[in-house]
């Protein structure tokens, strides 16, 4: 629309017309995607899953990320706990409990990883261990905040 936009007389009726065709399909375009990012924050938050497209995979794996540590941030505060300036930095693999049973996986570290039963405790890869958190399978163990770890 806006290739055939250039090719217009800017004052004929035509182009006007386009011009603010272009402007509401951006705008509901827009709206779409604050409706959809709103839609995974929400999953995110209640650790249920939403079908994300795949352009929407990472904006959802970030998102659940930030819910957790949001989650972890109250946690902390109502039980008196300071909690830390700002979320750590991505780590390379995770420490998990499980709370099911899964079978063995093979990791993004192209590794066999389980099978494991619940109340297992492994170190995943990262991409790994948030999926498996994310399908409230396993959730993660954190160092106390006295430890170096």
């Amino acid at each position: 629309m806006k290739e055939a936009q250039r090719n217009l007389d800017q004052r004929s009726l035509k182009a006007r017309l386009l011009e603010e065709e272009t402007k509401r399909i951006e705008r509901l375009a827009v709206e779409l995607i604050d409706r959809r990012l709103a839609k995974i924050w929400h999953a995110s938050q209640t650790n249920t899953q939403v079908t994300a497209h795949s352009s929407e995979k990472w904006t959802q794996e970030e998102l659940s990320t930030l819910a957790r540590h949001y989650r972890k941030f109250k946690e902390d505060t109502a039980q008196g706990i300071e909690p830390s300036n700002s979320p750590e930095k991505k780590k390379d693999t995770l420490l998990l409990r499980f709370v099911k049973e899964m079978p063995s996986i093979i990791g993004v570290d192209l590794k066999t990883h389980g099978p494991f039963i619940k109340e297992d405790i492994a170190v995943l890869p990262y991409e790994n261990a948030e999926s498996l958190i994310r399908q409230g399978t396993a959730v993660e163990i954190r160092p106390s905040h006295g430890d170096n770890g």
